[in-house]
């Protein structure tokens, strides 16, 4: 497994502790879970560059569809998240 408690205290701070997809903040009732962006029932990896935090609520709506089909249906879509989760998901920060 190439994924390390550090990798996803990085992806989460670069999240701000939101949900990368709604921006919902984990607190108490909201807890963050580890979202494969592109499923491993596709083929996706464990790795940093695809595993964003995602509220439970996210997770299991976007459950194996493709992250940009699943996302740009959203009432919470918003272009700039999709750019930050691009950014996260090319390694590019």
């Amino acid at each position: 497994d190439g994924y390390s408690f550090e990798d996803w205290k990085d992806t989460v701070l670069y999240f701000r502790g939101k949900c990368a997809y709604c921006e919902r903040p984990q607190s108490r009732s909201i807890k963050l879970t580890k979202d494969h962006v592109i499923p491993v029932s596709k083929g996706g990896l464990t790795v940093r560059e695809n595993i964003v935090p995602s509220c439970e609520r996210c997770n299991s709506s976007k459950s194996d569809s493709d992250f940009e089909e699943w996302y740009v249906k959203q009432k919470f879509y918003s272009d700039d998240r999709m750019d930050k989760i691009r950014r996260w998901c090319d390694g590019s920060v």
